[in-house]
């Protein structure tokens, strides 16, 4: 499955960015390419294919970025297309800490844990037909920013088992801002 996880890169001394990699948009933009040169190649055009396009062009503009400021002492959030973004700016003072957390979502093989006891309903019985409870755990690495006023920012959430990559990223975070890291 495709996945990717945001790119951190220190642009200048005092400025850090969180976006979408440029890989994501070029895969996007080499997608629409090659469906706009099979309809310009065979001479027809099919509602399927301007769709394709249409859909490749717009998640090639979509951005989801944030920008650490320590000359301004801003952190600023811009979500949606390029011109038509949302941008919520938070102060740096307001960020108490950065939060790393990781959890498996999805293992509900209860009935293989021997402090649990053996359950015998209908629901049971269902869920073990319907393999529901053989199901492989999702594991889920999230990183946010909590602030002083008890509110929290998601930076990033992504599927996987690379923590010490996404770590090593809210560390950097922090150190960057200034903040201690919640593991």
């Amino acid at each position: 499955m495709f996945q990717f996880s945001l790119n951190l890169k220190q642009i200048s001394k005092d400025t850090l960015r969180l976006a979408m990699p440029i890989g994501f948009r070029i895969i996007l933009l080499v997608i629409a390419g090659v469906f706009t040169a099979a309809m310009i190649a065979f001479g027809s055009v099919s509602w399927f294919t301007l769709v394709i396009i249409i859909l490749c062009l717009i998640a090639s503009i979509y951005q989801d970025t944030w920008i650490f400021d320590r000359e301004t002492g801003t952190a600023e959030h811009r979500l949606g297309l390029f011109l038509l973004c949302t941008r919520k700016t938070i102060p740096l003072t307001d960020i108490r800490n950065v939060e790393f957390n990781r959890f498996a979502r999805g293992s509900l093989d209860y009935l293989n844990n021997p402090e649990t006891p053996p359950r015998d309903d209908k629901t049971t019985r269902i869920l073990k037909r319907g393999g529901i409870l053989k199901r492989p755990a999702q594991h889920i690495i999230e990183i946010r920013l909590l602030l002083r006023g008890g509110g929290k920012e998601n930076l990033e959430t992504a599927k996987g088992r690379h923590y010490d990559y996404f770590i090593d990223k809210a560390e950097k975070i922090a150190a960057f801002i200034d903040v201690p890291v919640k593991k």
